[in-house]
């Protein structure tokens, strides 16, 4: 999958960190700072991490994972500056954030342009994989939660738990 993923902020994400280490330097934009107008700026490292899940689109990832992708290579990012890119993702909108169990750490995923999209997650017990259900029956399913029991469901935040296939054999 190539192209670029388009952010809230007008900008756009690369959809390749590796062109030069993991920097993306050379493909994402760049913004200046703002000087005192106290108004947020971008920053490479900002970049790199929304060019990651949009290269990731579909998955969910970890801080963890995220420091592991791009904690090596010429440029290396630190953990704190990570975390901190993460919120702001998370806060400007380009990425959503979801915790499926109290102790589990967080899940990131690249949010699009869609923001009425919702789906299902499903969560192995065994080894954690979250798989995301976008599918017509849970559509269905929520459609007569609503229409039968007066109840909103959040597909966001909606967690089902079992075995993957791959633990299952």
């Amino acid at each position: 999958m190539s192209g670029k993923c388009a952010l809230k902020d007008g900008g756009t994400a690369e959809n390749s960190v590796a062109k030069s280490g993991n920097s993306g330097a050379d493909t994402a934009k760049t913004a200046t700072r703002a000087g005192n107008t106290g108004k947020k700026y971008n920053t490479r490292q900002r970049d790199v991490v929304a060019a990651l899940f949009c290269q990731s689109r579909g998955s969910c990832l970890t801080a963890r994972e995220v420091i592991e992708r791009l904690s090596v290579g010429d440029e290396p990012i630190g953990e704190a500056t990570i975390y901190r890119c993460l919120a702001r993702l998370t806060d400007e909108g380009v990425l959503r954030r979801f915790v499926a169990d109290k102790g589990d750490a967080a899940s990131y995923q690249y949010n699009g342009c869609d923001e009425q999209h919702e789906h299902f997650h499903l969560k192995c017990v065994k080894c954690g994989r979250i798989i995301h259900m976008d599918c017509g029956f849970m559509s269905e399913m929520s459609g007569h939660i609503r229409d039968s029991h007066d109840f909103v469901v959040d597909n966001g935040k909606t967690v089902l738990y079992g075995l993957c296939g791959d633990c299952r054999r």
